[in-house]
């Protein structure tokens, strides 16, 4: 009985260890173990076997459904992951395509920008429908009277008749090839004779050491309205809200001639226009002139209020 027992621990043993090592490689062999016991042994020995071998299929069983779990949820792991770079990739090309599509955003945005100003210079350096006038210079003699109008009420001065002088002195701004820009700058200087008293000129020493006109030696007349230098420094206004008066800019240049053409009282008269005039230019040729040019263009230019 004694060896029955010590057989069968024995057994169990030797049967522990190939259960284990079945359960390791995942094979399914059972294990086909020859029991030679004899006597009361052989029921034990048996009941043992059937266990064991009971034991070895389940972890086997075990193993083999743990394995193919592990091996779908492998699968499905790289499924995801694909899945994962796959909107990862989508997400990189969204992102490079709304940073295209922001490039392309203010590229347009500043062509479109570019194209309406054109179409606005163009429309304010276009000619007003019956008359010499670009719209520019049209807006300068107006802004110029209201302007004045606001400061002085009482002088009452028309816009047309800043025109008349504009016409004479520079054809709008347009002597020696020059334009007017949309802004009211010309795109060169305007200069006049050098006033020397030759030619039947005035004769007037420098007053600006060439600042204006480029000319240390004597004056000259400059900008659209022809301002001698001395005047300019005088009456020189701001008429296009820069911060800057500039002689050579029409907006500039013609509150400046209203402010000066004001200062001598109300100009609501032929008779008081041509005072006016005449203090612009001590020629009662050029007061004529100037006037009826101004009113040549009140007469072709008719505007609301």
């Amino acid at each position: 009985m004694a060896r029955a027992a010590a057989r069968i621990r024995a057994l169990r043993a030797d049967l522990r260890d190939l259960a284990i090592a079945n359960y390791i490689s995942g094979t399914e062999e059972r294990p086909d173990v020859a029991l030679e016991l004899d006597g009361a042994g052989h029921n034990e020995m048996g009941s043992q076997q059937v266990l064991l071998r009971t034991v070895h299929g389940t972890k086997v069983s075990d193993l083999h459904h743990t394995q193919a779990v592990l091996r779908g949820a492998s699968a499905e792991a790289d499924r995801t992951a694909a899945a994962r770079d796959g909107v990862r990739r989508t997400i990189a090309a969204t992102y490079t395509r709304r940073a295209g599509a922001t490039r392309d955003e203010a590229a347009y945005g500043a062509e479109l920008y570019a194209a309406e100003q054109r179409v606005a210079d163009t429309r304010r350096t276009a000619t007003v429908v019956g008359t010499d006038l670009p719209l520019t210079v049209l807006d300068a003699y107006v802004h110029a009277a209201r302007a004045v109008a606001a400061e002085a009420p009482e002088c009452a001065i028309p816009w047309w008749a800043l025109a008349g002088i504009g016409r004479v002195e520079s054809g709008h701004g347009t002597s020696g090839d020059s334009r007017v820009r949309a802004d009211g700058s010309l795109t060169q200087p305007i200069l006049g004779v050098p006033l020397t008293g030759a030619g039947g000129t005035a004769a007037i020493a420098d007053t600006d050491g060439g600042t204006l006109d480029g000319d240390p030696s004597v004056d000259r007349a400059v900008g659209p309205m022809q301002f001698i230098p001395s005047t300019w420094f005088r009456w020189a206004r701001d008429g296009n809200g820069d911060g800057g008066a500039d002689v050579q800019n029409l907006y500039d240049a013609a509150l400046g001639a209203a402010a000066y053409l004001c200062a001598s009282g109300p100009k609501t008269s032929d008779q008081a226009l041509r005072a006016g005039y005449f203090s612009y230019n001590h020629s009662p040729v050029y007061v004529e002139l100037v006037l009826a040019e101004a009113h040549g263009y009140a007469a072709a230019v008719q505007l609301p209020g």
